[in-house]
């Protein structure tokens, strides 16, 4: 009997590529197997070993592996999203939505929705633009505007993205009122302007100074009463207007003041301006008068008429009316004359009263052989 020598071989080494996926044994060789490789979309989930194979798993929602064979999946990158395992490549977000809305919530597993406008925020046109802020002046109360509203009066607001516009607050110091609050300015408390005045705080405005009244400067509190000697007709003044009292001849000026400019008047009866000016009537003297209002120039009483007053308008009657014994003195001008007794060797006999009228006759001298022994005879007496 024959027998053959026993050959053995060296067993089969794996390489790095493979896996021993089958021990070797006394008759046996060692079998190598290739290493599985992770497919894209997947990655490494437990590594291989001497007598393992790799094991791979997909890549979970929102990550993907674009390239077989290489580690660990990655997250989608801003702008795109993966709502399916085993992805290789992410989807591209769509931010297209309508006007009054905007896309969100778009990454990683996520595709986003159009959601509302927020409050304070619009959009005009539907495209992949976001929403913005409303500008100053401007305010949006709810989601979903595609166009901001414009403060209303009395409010502002100076503040961009708001939902709500700012009540204006006019309160404001003595002297000055508020102005300019209105669409992105709350406005500011400024002076008085000139020709008007506010005496105390509050939200009331400066008010025109009437007229009479002035204020010269900004910021008064006070309106100032027009001085003596100057007028102005019209409200909201800085200065006052002096007085002219340039009359004509028989006339004065009177009632400038205040708010009024005066006038030209006639002169009283009794008094007279004998030429233009500013100058005021003079009255008449005594034995002048002047009838009539406007007058230029006084008139000197007449025959048998006198006045002994100033300022008169017509001049009296002489009286001549004497007891008997005694004769009327001069009656004129500005004197009414007076009864006086006839001198010694001198009389009257008939009272002045039955004389006629304008008449002022002296006393008699005493006829011859008859005598008045004393002032104020009646009749002259005979001689014993």
């Amino acid at each position: 009997m024959l027998f053959r020598s026993r050959v053995c071989k060296a067993h089969t080494t794996c390489t790095t590529a493979e896996w021993e996926s089958k021990a070797p044994g006394l008759h046996h060789n060692r079998v190598c197997s290739a290493l599985t490789a992770c497919a894209a979309g997947t990655r490494e989930l437990v590594p291989p070993t001497q007598t393992s194979d790799r094991t791979c798993t997909a890549c979970v929602l929102g990550r993907f592996q674009a390239s077989p064979g290489a580690g660990n999946c990655v997250d989608c990158p801003s702008g795109q999203y993966q709502d399916q395992t085993s992805a290789s490549v992410c989807k591209t977000c769509n931010h297209h939505c309508g006007a009054g809305m905007f896309h969100l919530g778009c990454g990683l597993s996520k595709r986003g929705s159009c959601t509302l406008c927020h409050s304070g925020t619009f959009k005009t046109a539907a495209g992949t633009h976001g929403c913005s802020d409303c500008a100053t002046g401007q305010f949006a109360s709810s989601k979903g505007f595609n166009a901001c509203k414009a403060c209303g009066k009395h409010t502002f607001q100076n503040q961009i993205g708001k939902n709500s516009c700012k009540s204006c607050d006019y309160h404001c110091a003595a002297g000055s009122q508020h102005t300019g609050c209105a669409g992105g300015s709350a406005g500011t408390c400024v002076p008085c302007s000139l020709g008007t005045a506010k005496g105390t705080s509050g939200t009331h405005p400066c008010t025109a100074c009437a007229a009479g009244k002035y204020h010269s400067t900004s910021g008064g509190s006070t309106c100032k009463a027009c001085p003596s000697g100057s007028y102005h007709e019209q409200a909201s003044q800085t200065a006052c207007k002096a007085c002219d009292y340039t009359c004509p001849a028989g006339q004065f000026h009177a009632g400038c003041g205040g708010a009024r400019p005066g006038s030209c008047k006639l002169c009283a009866e009794g008094q007279f301006k004998s030429a233009v000016g500013t100058s005021t009537c003079q009255i008449c003297s005594s034995g002048q008068f002047q009838a009539s209002a406007g007058g230029t120039t006084c008139k000197l009483c007449g025959a048998h008429t006198f006045q002994d007053k100033t300022s008169q308008s017509t001049c009296k009657s002489c009286d001549y009316n004497c007891p008997g014994g005694q004769y009327h003195t001069t009656c004129g001008g500005s004197a009414a004359g007076t009864c006086e007794s006839c001198a010694i060797g001198q009389f009257r006999a008939t009272p002045t009263a039955a004389l006629a009228s304008g008449s002022n006759p002296s006393c008699d001298a005493c006829a011859p052989g008859t005598f008045a022994a004393t002032a104020g005879q009646e009749i002259g007496r005979a001689h014993v």
